[in-house]
């Protein structure tokens, strides 16, 4: 312990040692080179670290522990030639000793160090291989977009064809509707004439009544497919307009041609505005309250009541009934084409007016369903998104 702390004490004394160039036999040319090769080894390694330091100050890297250590290990071996060429005149050996014991440590754990960060450092690609890569993400890039064009190509052209087959197949709906329609009218005004003429054959009667019960239903029938196919080909044209009389004037028209009668009563809650496409919604309001009225109970006058609620991001719109209702079970059928439930087929329809109503409502983004329960009526329910949530 003494030897230590004499050693410290003792760490710039350079009596017990003679200089360096009174060691030995130095000629001039021999010394100074030895001395100005240290020096310039010693300013070079002070020289690095400078430069390791502007970059690390610049630059992030992952390195950051590593560089910092080669930093102290380039000044220590640095330190290191100048004292080595100071001896030449002042013998500092306990200076130069310590240093070398600094050194010694320091590159050790430099060592260390970079064994552990040596799997990393391998791992990164040479300046030769990032142009490599840089080359193939190129060629890439401009792969995909050539397939980006393509492929637009190719939804445009499918786009077109899918419109042009739309148009046709609207246009071959519109013509068959239209040469049905003809003979179905023409089946109709027969009826009327012999309906006119007296006959109490109670037999004809029966079979006049059935052919123009047939007729009628096929001529709703064929009404309800065209509005199928308006609500599936149609594009939607959407604004908002005022609640209240838009729902007056449907139940005026309902009133006018003989839906409504004095039996079924309507409880309208006012509301501002809905957002929407006016004649498809106006089709479905139809749909729902035919609906409500068609399954009233016989024995009670019908009570509908419409609703919207405005919430933050849709209406919810509520038609409700005090009618014969129906089991909720099996309630999805009653949305799907051609399908009613049992305790409903006894009434007259042709099973497309609800599912004009959800394709309606979905195509505008909204959701329709049902609520009911047997014999104490029905709501139907379905939201309508505003437009600053489209």
């Amino acid at each position: 312990m003494e030897s230590v702390i004499d050693f410290f004490s003792n760490l710039f004394q350079t009596e017990s040692w003679p200089p360096r160039w009174h060691c030995g036999k130095w000629a001039d040319f021999h010394g100074w080179l030895y001395i100005i090769s240290n020096l310039l080894i010693w300013a070079s390694y002070f020289s690095i670290p400078i430069s390791l330091f502007i970059i690390l100050n610049k630059k992030k890297t992952p390195f950051q522990f590593l560089i910092t250590l080669f930093i102290l290990f380039i000044l220590s071996c640095g330190a290191t030639h100048l004292v080595d060429a100071i001896i030449f005149w002042a013998p500092v050996y306990r200076l130069n000793a310590l240093i070398l014991g600094f050194t010694a440590i320091i590159s050790t754990i430099t060592a260390v160090v970079l064994q552990k960060n040596l799997p990393r450092l391998v791992s990164f690609k040479s300046p030769e291989e990032l142009q490599i890569e840089v080359r193939q993400r190129k060629k890439a890039e401009e792969e995909l977009r050539v397939l980006n064009s393509e492929l637009e190509q190719k939804v445009l052209h499918r786009t077109r064809d899918l419109q042009k087959a739309n148009d046709e197949l609207e246009n071959y709906t519109h013509t068959v509707s239209h040469d049905l329609r003809s003979p179905i009218l023409g089946i109709l005004g027969l009826v009327d004439l012999l309906k006119k003429k007296k006959n109490d054959n109670q037999d004809s009667i029966a079979i006049i009544d059935k052919l123009e019960y047939s007729a009628h239903k096929l001529n709703k029938l064929l009404n309800e497919l065209l509005l199928m196919s308006k609500a599936d080909n149609q594009a939607l044209q959407k604004t908002s307009f005022e609640f209240n009389p838009f729902i007056n004037n449907i139940l005026d028209e309902l009133k006018s041609n003989g839906t409504i009668k004095e039996d079924v009563h309507f409880d309208v809650y006012p509301a501002k505005t809905i957002y929407g496409d006016a004649t498809l919604l106006g089709q479905v309001f139809i749909n729902l309250i035919n609906n409500a009225i068609k399954y009233k109970q016989q024995e009670l006058d019908a009570k509908i009541t419409i609703y919207v609620e405005e919430q933050i991001n849709q209406y919810c719109i509520t038609i409700g009934d005090n009618g014969i209702g129906f089991d909720m079970k099996n309630h999805e059928v009653i949305f799907e084409k051609f399908k009613r439930l049992d305790a409903t087929k006894q009434k007259k329809g042709t099973g497309l007016g609800l599912a004009i109503v959800k394709n309606i409502v979905e195509k505008h983004g909204g959701k329709i369903w049902a609520e009911s329960e047997v014999m104490k009526g029905s709501k139907f329910i379905f939201t309508l998104p505003k437009p600053n949530s489209i």
